[in-house]
């Protein structure tokens, strides 16, 4: 448990009390073709490269008419954006209690998806998708037609078998990384609680099961599709030995405890409903009573205005992760 990353360790702690085993953990951020970078004549962004030069790199190489886009998607933006303008804030402007839709780190986030989406797949018509040979956004990458990806570690072994040209992981731009983690509990109904637990140990973060992980990998010809939860030094060899040596990508296993936790829906009460499916009362248009997602995911539709609701959008979800967390501690 020791060898566990203090912030897998915090998502599942409540109250001074562990009430889940982290069974796998996922880097996530931005995968980068340094190959297209260098065909242009520019410095391929690594880990470590900060926002303005990531963002400056990759859409030097929009060129949509000829099947080129420097971003995939949108999707990702508001979720890492503002942790890079205010350190205190982590996935989605989460604060480890409330949500900071009102800040000016998640109004730049905003700003940031309305800029950028011309670099994007989001930002296609029709007419022009017919450039690209990807029929959707998530071909892009292998296909070389756009310079980087945002994809999480469980595509690592796709890319280390699929990918003709050199890759690596830069994550979150300023060095840092989203962490995806799965969770496994035991049920009390279990016939042998002891004997449960010890088996969930071993399957998540035990050095010894994840050697057997990688054996069995190996032995079957394949990747292994965990990366490790017990992050030792010699877990992360054992992990890149298997997959490649990638600089970026051992520089955030290494650096775990910089990530911000994607997997809020999974951890803390109330999210679902302050990110996506809570009715905070906004009609858009002809759209009565429209969701949180709705608003997330219209941002360039140019039919409202996010800095007309952000404030209500903070109180309405705020109040929702209050009402939550009080539940759960009765």
């Amino acid at each position: 448990w020791a060898t566990v990353p203090d912030v897998l360790k915090n998502a599942v702690t409540y109250s001074d009390s562990v009430l889940a085993v982290p069974v796998a953990q996922f880097v996530m951020g931005y995968f980068v073709n340094a190959d297209l970078f260098e065909a242009a004549n520019l410095d391929a962004p690594v880990y470590g490269t900060s926002v303005e030069e990531f963002l400056d790199a990759a859409t030097a190489l929009t060129d949509v008419q000829q099947g080129m886009l420097g971003l995939d998607e949108l999707g990702s933006i508001l979720g890492w954006y503002p942790r890079t303008q205010d350190p205190e804030l982590q996935w989605f402007s989460f604060d480890g209690e409330h949500m900071n839709y009102n800040s000016a780190a998640f109004k730049a986030a905003v700003d940031a998806v309305i800029e950028l989406q011309p670099d994007t797949w989001q930002g296609l018509s029709e007419d022009q998708m017919t450039n690209f040979a990807s029929v959707g956004p998530w071909e892009l990458f292998l296909n070389q037609e756009s310079a980087v990806r945002w994809d999480g570690g469980w595509a690592v072994p796709s890319y280390a078998e699929n990918a003709t040209f050199n890759w690596d992981f830069l994550g979150i731009p300023g060095g840092a990384q989203a962490m995806v983690a799965d969770i496994l509990v035991v049920s009390s109904s279990a016939s042998d609680l002891e004997a449960a637990f010890d088996f969930a140990k071993w399957m998540s973060f035990s050095s010894e099961g994840y050697a057997t992980e990688i054996d069995l990998a190996t032995a079957a010809g394949t990747a292994p599709t965990r990366m490790p939860v017990a992050a030792t030094p010699e877990n992360i060899d054992l992990y890149l030995g298997a997959v490649g040596e990638r600089p970026g990508l051992r520089q955030a296993l290494e650096n775990l405890d910089s990530s911000v936790v994607e997997s809020l829906a999974k951890i803390v009460p109330g999210y679902i409903d302050a990110r996506w499916q809570g009715h905070p009362g906004i009609d858009v248009g002809d759209e009565m009573d429209v969701t949180m997602g709705y608003i997330f995911d219209n941002l360039t539709a140019g039919t409202y205005k996010f800095e007309d609701y952000s404030a209500q959008l903070q109180d309405f979800a705020n109040s929702l992760l209050d009402d939550a967390s009080a539940a759960l501690m009765m």
